[in-house]
């Protein structure tokens, strides 16, 4: 079993965990944003897996990407506010979403330009 197929599982674990030991406003909007987006991720992969004759509806993988991208920007905003507002919330937890968001940033733009922008790129040398 590969780390994707237990995405979910971990994703309800972690959440589970801020409500039961961190619950408020603060602590569940990172996960909240990020279910959002599995919601929105998953059902691309519905669509992609239905068959050739579906291909034509997913012309918005890369808006996928940068929802996601979207995503780690909100989060990593979002926790920052932990570092000059004292709002109950544990400093550590906030830097942990600080580094976590940043990293997974970094991992997508270097996706999404190896993905879309590379591609274009070279089109554009073979022309």
């Amino acid at each position: 079993m590969s780390y994707h197929n237990c995405g979910p599982v971990v994703v309800l674990i972690v959440l589970w965990c801020c409500l039961l030991m961190l619950y408020g406003g603060h602590g569940t909007f990172s996960n909240l944003i990020n279910n959002l987006v599995h919601v929105i991720m998953y059902f691309y992969y519905m669509v992609a897996a239905m068959g050739p004759e579906y291909q034509k509806y997913i012309w918005w993988k890369k808006h996928v990407t940068t929802i996601q991208l979207i995503q780690f920007t909100l989060v990593f905003v979002h926790s920052a506010q932990i570092l000059w507002t004292d709002c109950g919330y544990p400093r550590l937890i906030g830097g942990f979403l600080l580094v976590h968001s940043a990293i997974f940033f970094g991992l997508f733009t270097n996706f999404y330009y190896q993905t879309y922008n590379r591609s274009k790129a070279k089109a554009v040398k073979q022309e």
